[in-house]
């Protein structure tokens, strides 16, 4: 399969966007997670075409919002006070021949890992937290069974419903950002 290629810019532009539209409902420290993640974006743009990239943000300093106090239901009525994470890993290479010190690199390409992770968790006394809820969004390489777009629920505990040892189910991903 041939690599996926996305722009610099439209991708960079997308993390400026939804930094912005979902402020009010992000921690502060997402905010600056999100602008991290931007200014990567621009070094890697900078980096020599085919090198080998990796863009995260890290499982643990996820993206974290605004716990929610039952408000997930109507009139508040939720049975959990709950927050979700957002964690991500991406491995990228610039990849536009033309590119120069003075023009940098346009477009990267999909190299290897691509796999975003969300997590709702429970936010209990004391800020502890009791995971409810993980899914991970990925782009398999050519290497990866299954769909090359796909969503896997849980996974990766023993106790989990879907346990590691059992890598099912991947269902197919029709979108993922």
């Amino acid at each position: 399969m041939a690599s996926l290629v996305f722009e610099f810019q439209e991708c960079i532009d997308e993390v400026q966007t939804l930094s912005k539209f979902a402020s009010s409902f992000l921690e502060p420290r997402a905010i600056f997670l999100l602008s991290q993640f931007a200014i990567a974006l621009k070094g890697i743009r900078s980096s020599p075409a085919g090198s080998q990239n990796r863009l995260q943000i890290p499982f643990d300093d996820p993206v974290r919002t605004n716990t929610s106090y039952g408000e997930y239901e109507p009139e508040g009525n939720g049975a959990h006070n709950v927050r979700a994470e957002l964690s991500s890993v991406w491995e990228i290479s610039p990849n536009d021949p033309a590119a120069t010190r003075t023009k940098p690199h346009r477009t990267f390409a999909l190299s290897g890992l691509a796999s975003t992770r969300v997590r709702i968790v429970q936010v209990l006394p004391g800020d502890e937290t009791r995971e409810l809820a993980r899914w991970r969004m990925e782009i398999g390489d050519d290497a990866s069974p299954g769909t090359y777009f796909h969503v896997q629920i849980l996974g990766e505990d023993g106790d989990a419903i879907f346990p590691k040892s059992l890598p099912v189910p991947r269902l197919p991903g029709l979108l993922c950002s």
